[in-house]
């Protein structure tokens, strides 16, 4: 009876193969991986380097005097940046909100900054993340009940 080699087999034979070719074709000791797979010759390899953000970076969070909250419920911080938390500028006529951020339990800023009021509304995010990094602040806006949002830090090794 006719039997079917098993589907593991199979892989380590083509894997074997590709990698043999690929290798192989390949003379310079410092090919990138598409080179060396032999995958197309106008593939090229995706290299990031430290600081190169790679998803959008929150530098204005906006507070919303209506929710007494912010509008990001989880804002991105990039390192070295400046961020601030901004009150409508728009309204008619202008009213000044009051407003206070508290980071309780650690601070992405510069020097541990872990107050914020309208008065002092901005801080630079610290340079040196070694992981991804969650912080929970407290905001309450014009006397509202507290809201808890959070910022995030790193990532980016």
């Amino acid at each position: 009876m006719f039997q079917i080699p098993s589907r593991r087999a199979i892989t380590k034979v083509a894997l074997l193969v590709l990698v043999t070719l690929g290798v192989g074709s390949c003379n310079d000791r410092d090919c990138d991986c598409a080179r060396i797979l032999n995958l197309h010759p106008n593939v090229k390899s995706l290299q990031t380097t430290k600081n190169k953000n790679l998803v959008p970076c929150d530098t204005v969070i906006k507070v919303k005097p209506d929710t007494g909250g912010v509008d990001l419920d989880a804002a991105y911080l990039c390192e070295n940046d400046t961020v601030t938390w901004q009150p409508p500028t728009n309204e008619t006529p202008p009213v000044k909100h009051i407003f206070r951020v508290k980071f309780a339990n650690g601070s992405p800023f510069v020097g541990g900054k872990s107050d914020f009021t309208e008065g002092d509304a901005s801080g630079t995010v610290k340079g040196n993340y070694q992981k991804l990094e969650v912080y929970k602040y407290s905001i309450t806006v014009d006397n509202k009940p507290t809201v808890d949002p959070q910022v995030i830090g790193g990532g980016n090794p």
